[in-house]
């Protein structure tokens, strides 16, 4: 992976709203630079975190009242901007 980061390691990705662990998977068929991970996966509350039991929730990333549709409400989940630098839980892989 392009940050030095092995597959299966704890990282962090931070958005402008809050911040998740994640475990990572590289995948040869995204553009450099671009990290993806479905919804629905993970707790809604920072203090029941266990990523590697329950997944990780992108939703805590996205701000629900900055860019939204203006019709639906639905806010942007996709495009949003993030970064991703090592975890400090002490559960990354040897």
């Amino acid at each position: 992976m392009a940050l030095g980061i092995a597959a299966g390691s704890v990282v962090r990705i931070r958005s402008s709203l809050s911040a998740i662990d994640a475990i990572t998977e590289a995948d040869p068929s995204l553009r450099r630079g671009v990290v993806s991970m479905a919804f629905g996966y993970g707790t809604h509350s920072p203090e029941t975190d266990d990523v590697r039991r329950h997944g990780s929730s992108p939703n805590r990333l996205v701000p629900v009242d900055v860019v939204f549709d203006p019709y639906t409400g639905q806010p942007r989940m996709s495009s949003l901007p993030v970064a991703v630098e090592f975890a400090v839980t002490g559960r990354n892989k040897a």
